[in-house]
């Protein structure tokens, strides 16, 4: 049964941006932009630098200078309406006109679909200024994309506002074929004779099915609830924030836990003047296990905010779970502050004690905060995962239910690059007890198995995908190519909001 199983299986793994080469083994890059472009704006035009001129082509800096520019203005929104569907990698960006350490300083980039849909939103970027030459911004690939909105937050000289001389993506338009092909057996022998080893890329045999299987707990079944079970940023309204101090004008409390971080005029946080020190309580919407802090520090970014503070975890109970060590916040940064601690499991609220502050007088001002972890809920679940640092892909359940009593697999597999297709060799299989559905399966009419959600763990952070893996016909070990991947619906798995 072993051998029958997968001799023509498909499995779903995932990757992310630099891994997406792998995925998408046949795709090719193209730049876009020139008359694939069109811009639009509100923001004024000065003359004779016209939007237009972001899209023709020029990102020379001679003159006659050539780009866009609008006069004092420290922030606005660009859209860039693109000549059809693409699957965007990068953005380019040539940077202010007359080089002179002008241009734009800190930007965000926000993906709509054709139905003007929100995608998602990119980080923060930060481009260098005083520079001719292109600037590159890498991002996980978007699918899907139509138009993209530059979206301004700061310049290098508000005196001279906005200046940009070209810009442009890379990417692929969509409907080019971008997944790898291979013949998929159209009959599975059922009467192949069960090797008692498999070879692998190895010297480890793999072993048969045991005839009493492996005792696992019984999972939840794969959903999208499996987003809370990877780790993720926990901000927003999974946050109620309260205390005792008292807020200056419209900066109130509730505005550090409205997803808004930006820095520009309105400005939004909280602020409570003249006070050094205080707390407050931030209750989580359920019970989480907790890895990290995120702070926005400073309300109109000016050296000021909290400086050192510490953090206090209480479970649902309202008893103090621990306490972190002192953090100090850096001052004068839009940028998000992340401050890692030992995992803390099962908080439902968390008190964030501050100890003291960098201007007395401005006292504290908070942007925005937020946390990464997971749901406390999540232990005994078994999640899809692809490791890119060991190139392993793990499917604790595989259910088969062409074979007799539906049987489930514990599959570990190897991602090994053949040119540009990327394969995974079989490591590791063994029957185990399981119930429940939603989990990858196989078709043994099909040879694929599908995986609707597997997590990938890669160096930009963590992501979510549903793929397909076909199998090698005679492969010895037997290996599969990656058919399809695409993204998964957790939105806290893209490019986090900056």
């Amino acid at each position: 049964m072993l051998q029958r199983l997968f001799q023509a299986p498909t499995l779903k793994p995932i990757l992310l941006s630099s891994c997406l080469a792998l995925f998408a083994a046949n795709a090719q890059a193209q730049y876009i932009g020139g008359t694939d472009i069109t811009p639009s704006t509100a923001l004024s035009q000065d003359s004779p630098f016209k939007l237009a001129q972001i899209a023709d082509g020029i990102s020379t800096d001679t003159s006659p200078f050539n780009g866009f520019a609008s006069r004092n203005l420290k922030s606005g929104t660009i859209t860039l309406a693109l000549n059809g569907t693409f699957n965007l990698t990068s953005f380019d960006l040539w940077s202010d006109i007359d080089v002179r350490a002008e241009g734009i300083d800190s930007f965000q980039l926000e993906f709509y679909s054709a139905t003007n849909t929100l995608i998602s939103t990119s980080v923060r970027f930060a481009a260098e200024n005083g520079t001719s030459a292109k600037q590159t911004f890498n991002f996980p690939t978007v699918t899907g994309v139509s138009s993209v909105k530059l979206v301004v937050l700061s310049v290098y000289d508000s005196n001279y506002g906005i200046e940009i001389r070209e810009v442009g993506f890379n990417g692929e338009r969509t409907g080019k074929t971008t997944t790898t092909t291979t013949t998929t057996p159209t009959t599975i022998p059922t009467t192949t004779t069960t090797p008692t080893t498999i070879p692998t890329p190895t010297t480890t045999p793999v072993t048969t099915p045991t005839t009493k299987p492996t005792t696992v707990p019984t999972p939840t079944p794969l959903t999208t609830s499996n987003c809370d079970c990877i780790p993720h940023a926990i901000n927003g309204n999974t946050l109620t924030a309260s205390s005792n101090l008292k807020p200056e004008a419209s900066w109130v409390l509730a505005q550090i836990t409205d997803g808004i971080n930006t820095d520009i005029t309105p400005f939004n946080g909280f602020v409570s003047r003249s006070v050094t020190s205080g707390t407050i309580a931030l209750a989580l919407d359920g019970k989480f296990d907790l890895t990290s802090f995120d702070l926005w520090n400073d309300v109109n970014v000016n050296a000021e905010g909290i400086k050192e503070f510490k953090l206090e975890f209480y479970n649902a109970a309202n008893t103090l779970i621990s306490s972190s060590t002192q953090f100090t916040a850096t001052k004068g940064t839009l940028d998000k502050q992340t401050f890692g601690f030992p995992s803390v499991a099962d908080v439902s609220s968390v008190k964030l004690v501050v100890l003291s502050v960098y201007d007395p007088s401005a006292g504290i001002e908070i942007r925005e905060v937020g946390f990464n972890g997971t749901k406390s809920d999540c232990k005994e679940k078994t999640i899809p995962s692809f490791n890119a640092a060991t190139n392993m892909l793990s499917l604790p359940i595989v259910e088969v239910p062409t074979f007799p009593g539906n049987p489930h697999y514990k599959v570990d597999l190897k991602m090994v690059m053949v040119g540009k297709t990327a394969t995974f060799v079989l490591q590791d299989v063994n029957q185990i007890s399981a119930s429940g559905t939603g989990y990858p399966s196989f078709s043994s009419t099909t040879g694929l198995v599908t995986i609707p959600f597997v997590y990938a763990q890669t160096v930009f952070g963590g992501m979510d995908y549903k793929a397909t893996l076909t199998l090698v016909p005679d492969s010895n070990p037997l290996t599969f190519t990656l058919t399809n991947a695409e993204l998964g619906a957790c939105d806290h798995c893209a490019a986090p909001k900056q």
